[in-house]
């Protein structure tokens, strides 16, 4: 899986060039066909992951890629997609090192409970560009994507939770559901791609999962 994605860097990245930067409900970018046919297939048809680091936590498996050998192969093509991604965001100058991206491989259960209206909020990191490729063999999961959100409230400090040592409030709370309003669901297709930047104003959610498993690649930059 490794030197699949490495090889589709440069596709990725042309998909980000000639994408439309959505504004709303907060900016995001949704593209389809973001990698070959060929890598996507070989990506979705692995069963297995037993090379590979990983964790289990709220019912998501996260499989971590790892293959140090070609660590700096990796960070050079991933680095040119984190460019094209600031572009687009018209983020400005964000740093003058090289960023590369972590790449998990995520499979979501019928036990996943991380399903509530938030914000992506670190501790570790001011800046994260988050880019979720889903992986569903077909589109009977189409329903499965990310749901997107707008804060109409007043106060968001009532309304939201904050932990400490982060910036702003970033996960709704169940008693003040309704100062968040749906504005618009990101259909889970096939080798589509849909990206992030983290801020006070990224309301979404992660869908319910009533019966098989949820597929994605997640590339993610931290600065």
């Amino acid at each position: 899986m490794f030197t699949d994605i490495i090889k589709q860097f440069e596709s990725i990245t042309d998909s980000v060039k000639q994408s439309e930067l959505q504004e709303v409900p907060f900016r995001h970018l949704f593209i389809r066909e973001v990698i070959s046919y060929d890598a996507y297939r070989s990506i979705t048809e692995l069963n297995a992951h037993n090379d590979l680091e990983m964790s289990d936590l709220h019912g998501r498996k996260e499989y971590r890629i790892i293959d140090n050998n070609d660590a700096w192969i990796w960070e050079e093509e991933s680095n040119k997609l984190f460019q094209e991604l600031c572009k687009k965001f018209r983020l400005g100058k964000v740093t003058d090192e090289q960023v590369g991206c972590t790449a998990t491989f995520w499979e979501d259960s019928e036990q996943f409970t991380i399903t509530d209206i938030h914000t992506d909020a670190f501790y570790d990191t001011d800046l994260t560009i988050s880019c979720q490729i889903y992986l569903p063999n077909d589109e009977s999961q189409i329903n499965l994507g990310t749901k997107l959100y707008r804060y109409v409230g007043d106060n968001i400090e009532e309304d939201a939770n904050q932990d400490e040592g982060t910036k702003y409030p970033h996960q709704a709370r169940h008693d003040k559901l309704d100062k968040f309003e749906h504005s618009r669901s990101v259909p889970f297709q096939p080798n589509s791609m849909f990206c992030t930047v983290n801020s006070k104003d990224s309301w979404h959610q992660a869908p319910v999962i009533t019966q098989g498993v949820r597929k994605s690649l997640m590339l993610r930059f931290k600065v």
